[in-house]
């Protein structure tokens, strides 16, 4: 008996401990460059700054019907850099930080995309780590800004285009 009334109540924090997410309104996908010189040294963490890049996010707001005051969520969902001209060993980073920053407040920021621990074979995609982060605060104006950190185990030998392709979801 005390067997089964375990098992009960068990079932019952399962049931009500899991909450039904919010479902995905729609996503959208956006590619930027930025140029990884050769010869950056591997002490201190390089930044780069990608100005004004245009979220579309009013646009898909309207394209799919959807009133941006009822939006409760924006989040990131995949990242990745690759070579724009050829392929590129991305095996010299050991640490990537992407954050969009707000266009109209600089200090409005959030993490999309980490990466630590690189592995040694990333010759031909870089895979980024979503970030938790809601931002709404961001992505809901025309445009915002990306900043970019790496830090280096080894230094690039040749300077790279890099296309990043990122990704957003809207609840």
């Amino acid at each position: 008996m005390k067997h089964n009334y375990r098992i009960f109540l068990i079932s019952i924090l399962f049931y009500f401990g899991c909450s039904k997410e919010q479902a995905v309104l729609f996503s959208e996908t956006l590619e930027v460059d930025f140029t990884i010189p050769a010869g950056l040294n591997t002490i201190e963490t390089h930044t780069f700054i990608i100005k004004n890049i245009q979220t579309q996010y009013l646009n898909q707001c309207a394209i799919h019907g959807i009133d941006p005051q009822n939006v409760q969520e924006i989040f990131s969902t995949f990242g990745s850099f690759q070579g724009k001209f050829e392929s590129v060993d991305y095996s010299s980073l050991s640490k990537v930080q992407v954050n969009a920053v707000s266009a109209t407040d600089n200090s409005i920021k959030g993490e999309m995309y980490y990466h630590e621990m690189l592995p040694f074979n990333t010759t031909t995609e870089l895979k980024l780590l979503s970030s938790t982060t809601n931002l709404i605060n961001i992505l809901k104006d025309e445009t915002f800004h990306l900043e970019i950190k790496l830090n280096f185990k080894s230094f690039p030998v040749k300077s790279t285009v890099t296309r990043f392709k990122l990704g957003y979801a809207v609840r």
